[in-house]
């Protein structure tokens, strides 16, 4: 099992467990983002006002 921590967070409890483990960097998290708003056929998907991409990756 190979663990992918998000910035700013850790286990040493998975990290005994896991084959493998890395950190994944706060700058990569900002270029996965999705859009703040996403066009559809049916609706538009809106992110939430009180979710910045600054605080969704939380950094």
């Amino acid at each position: 099992m190979i663990i992918a921590f998000p910035p700013n967070r850790t286990s040493k409890e998975l990290i005994k467990v896991a084959t493998s483990h890395f950190y994944i960097d706060g700058n990569r998290l900002k270029k996965c983002q999705l859009p703040d708003k996403i066009i559809t056929k049916r609706n538009p998907l809106k992110r939430p006002e009180k979710w910045t991409k600054k605080e969704t990756i939380g950094i």
